[in-house]
This record gives structure tokens, C-alpha cells and sequence, in this order.
């Protein structure tokens, strides 16, 4: 009878420190993709919100010029009236 190969004294333990090696690997990447993607999404984010609020300071820049054009011309409108009803000496 044959008798079963005896136990060596080392053990390999290679495929267990791959497998970490690999699975870290594994991980690092992800998590680079994450926070990259994240980081993506937050800087999108930040510039859509700063033009929204420059878009939006324009406008109402553009409206305040709009309204202060539209006084003046009614102040001088007042103007006129006031002077043509003014009594002529």
C-alpha cells in the first residue's frame, strides 16, 4: 500500500496574500472612481449654481437699468409738464 504524501513543513500561503493584494487593488480603485465621480458631480454642481446666480444678477441688473431708464423718462416727462403749466413772466 501506498501511503499519503507526508505534510510539508511550509505552508504556502501565496494565493491568500494575492487574493488581499488583489482584492486591495480592487478597492483602491473603486474608491478613486467614487471620489472622482463625487468630486465631478460637486464641481458641475458649484458651476451651475455660479452661473444660475451671475444669470440671475444679470437680469435683474438688466431690470433695475430698465426701471431707473423707465423713472427718468417719467421725471422728465413730469418735467416738461411742470414747466409748459409754469407761468411765463
Amino acid at each position: 500500500m501506498d501511503s499519503p504524501p507526508k505534510p510539508t513543513l511550509g505552508v504556502d500561503h501565496a494565493p491568500i496574500y494575492r487574493r488581499r493584494l488583489v482584492l486591495g487593488y480592487a478597492v483602491s480603485i473603486i474608491l478613486v472612481v467614487v471620489f472622482c465621480g463625487w468630486g465631478a458631480y460637486w464641481t458641475g454642481r458649484v458651476r451651475r449654481t455660479t452661473e444660475r446666480l451671475v444669470a440671475r444678477s444679470y437680469q435683474s441688473t438688466i431690470e433695475w437699468d430698465r426701471m431707473v431708464y423707465a423713472l427718468e423718462r417719467q421725471d422728465n416727462a413730469l418735467l416738461h409738464l411742470l414747466v409748459d403749466a409754469s407761468p411765463r413772466s
